[in-house]
């Protein structure tokens, strides 16, 4: 679910920067809050969407006073994807104390994932490797607990919290020069994502036109 609105948000941005209408950039934005929805840990994007916006039109047009007028449009846009996730951070907020896109819980576990990641960048070993060597650490004791309170909760929540707390000091603990490949590689998979939808789009435009021409 997540990949597929993420691809639509993503070529429908691809549209809005040939075609600069309403709808184009309309789509993208709200389909990109649905992808958010199915998958909250990734609500950076929402934050990042003007921003893509506005480079993708100096870049694929090549004029930077045509994005600057585009601005209402981008802004318009991006305030209707913070829109569509307010209902859901609203009843968060009644069991987390606080507005937010994803539980404690939610969290805790993304986290974990990112330690295991870490480690089996650093060690060279496999992600099944990697988890048990996590998963001797006694954070992760704390799990079942958190687990067995009343879901739903303010309880469990604070209790998740404390995972999270504690996963995020193990997750930093490591030297700076430990994160290097890590997030360079994450770096290169979203831009040979980027490039792969941005072939596929150019790919489409040429059959359309092909089409129009020979049919």
């Amino acid at each position: 679910m997540f990949v597929f609105f993420l691809t639509f948000s993503a070529y429908a941005l691809l549209r809005y920067a040939d075609t600069c209408r309403w709808r184009d950039i309309i789509i993208s934005s709200s389909m990109l809050a649905i992808a958010t929805l199915a998958r909250p840990t990734t609500q950076y994007l929402i934050v990042f969407f003007p921003f893509a916006c506005w480079l993708l039109l100096i870049f694929v047009r090549r004029h930077t006073a045509l994005a600057s007028q585009k601005i209402f449009q981008i802004l318009i846009a991006s305030s209707l994807a913070v829109l569509l996730l307010v209902p859901w951070a609203i009843k968060l907020a009644q069991t987390e104390g606080r507005l937010t896109l994803t539980t404690a819980e939610i969290r805790s576990v993304y986290i974990h994932d990112q330690l295991v990641t870490l480690e089996s960048y650093r060690k060279g070993k496999s992600i099944n490797e990697s988890s048990k060597t996590v998963a001797e650490d006694k954070t992760l004791a704390q799990t079942p607990i958190c687990s067995s309170l009343e879901y739903n909760s303010s309880v469990r929540a604070s209790c998740f919290k404390e995972t999270e707390k504690r996963y995020i000091r193990q997750l930093f603990g490591y030297p700076i020069q430990e994160y290097a490949k890590p997030i360079a590689k994450s770096f290169a998979n979203f831009f040979f994502n980027l490039i792969q939808t941005y072939t596929f789009y150019t790919s489409g435009r040429i059959a359309e036109e092909l089409i129009y021409k020979f049919f």
